[in-house]
């Protein structure tokens, strides 16, 4: 209902603002069924894959992004507009249609631009006194939230792992959401994440959408890409500890459950790769060095923002509990529609530092 409102309030904005009287009743309707027929094309590749489908859903998925940019943008110029009138600043009416409408196809330019565009390498430097001397400098890298579900993608992402190894990581960490409906499965994609190049290897844990795909499924593809897979499991290598934990809410993982893969070697700094940021106190309590999430994609489109903060008060950044440190991305691709609004895609490039052994 709130998006169908959404639709119906962006049709209604148009024909009251442009003044087209014939059709005002008319066109909040057809926004709402174009809407409608646009949230259905979010479902093509799950059920009804065809030659053509990845072009629709593209067009389902830029119209649910687009619409919800037009309708946030023509209610805030709509606000701005009442102050200034209650200011005594009088801006003519077809001057607000216009001056709003070239504001919203300015954010949704902006929105597409950084969609399509190369995630920015984010540089983090972590310090912790569970690191030892040997390990310090060390070198990881973070991707999330790929969503590879069409050829264009996984093109894309090919230049993003070029990228990626120039950045000489000791190690890529993947905090799930890989793959959704529409993925190549082609022998072509044999080995896909082969390309990165890391000294200690790549390791993934598993998201909310690989569930959506199928977990078993999911599992042979990431065999199938070359991932190495942790799955409420732990490996210890290089002198770390990585502990990959399945999709909290998927599993239905309570805070107990969840943390008790964490800390079973207290003598090893331990990363934890967890899709989801949540229980990071419990996290914190088992003595963990660094948990990293992602899921939240900061919002991707705004006004998420302010409803994912809700559900996700570790919502994006750094933060630390009791020693421990946790990072949370807005993730490397993007979910849907190729559009992120106010919430660049990133890849973190996270450099680990021991605290200096007093004299």
């Amino acid at each position: 209902m709130a998006y169908a409102g959404i639709n119906w309030y962006a049709g209604r904005w148009i024909a009251s603002s442009f003044h087209l009287n014939k059709i005002i009743r008319l066109l909040p309707l057809l926004f709402v069924a174009a809407g409608l027929l646009a949230f259905g094309t979010m479902r093509l590749r799950h059920f009804a894959a065809f030659p053509g489908s990845a072009a629709l859903s593209f067009i389902g998925f830029s119209w649910m992004g687009g619409i919800l940019i037009a309708a946030t943008s023509f209610a805030f110029c709509s606000l701005i507009f009442f102050i200034l009138r209650k200011c005594s600043v009088i801006v003519p009416q077809h001057m607000q249609a216009w001056i709003t409408v070239a504001f919203a196809a300015l954010c949704l330019a902006s929105s597409f631009y950084n969609g399509f565009s190369q995630p920015k390498i984010r540089n983090i430097e972590l310090r912790s006194d569970k690191l030892p001397q040997a390990l310090d400098g060390y070198r990881i890298v973070q991707l999330s939230d790929l969503h590879l579900d069409s050829k264009v993608k996984m093109d894309s992402f090919r230049r993003t792992m070029e990228r990626i190894n120039k950045l000489n990581p000791n190690m890529v960490l993947i905090t799930g959401d890989v793959i959704d409906p529409g993925v190549d499965l082609s022998d072509a994609s044999k080995g896909y994440f082969n390309a990165l190049k890391a000294k200690d290897g790549v390791y993934a844990c598993l998201g909310n959408h690989e569930y959506y795909f199928g977990l078993e499924e999911s599992i042979e593809l990431f065999s199938r890409f070359g991932l190495k897979l942790l799955h409420n499991d732990s490996i210890e290598t290089a002198g770390l500890r990585l502990t990959g934990i399945g999709d909290i809410k998927s599993e239905r993982l309570d805070a107990d459950a969840a943390a008790s893969y964490a800390g079973r070697n207290p003598s090893m700094p331990e990363i934890v790769l967890s899709h989801e940021p949540l229980y990071y106190k419990e996290f914190a309590e088992k003595g963990t060095m660094l948990v990293l999430s992602g899921h939240t994609h900061r919002g991707q489109i705004f006004p998420f923002h302010l409803f994912v903060r809700i559900v996700y008060p570790f919502f994006y950044g750094h933060y630390a509990i009791d020693g421990t440190h946790f990072y949370v991305t807005s993730g490397t691709g993007s979910w849907g529609p190729r559009m992120r609004f106010l919430a660049a895609p990133e890849i973190p490039l996270i450099t680990l530092r021991a605290v200096p052994a007093e004299k």
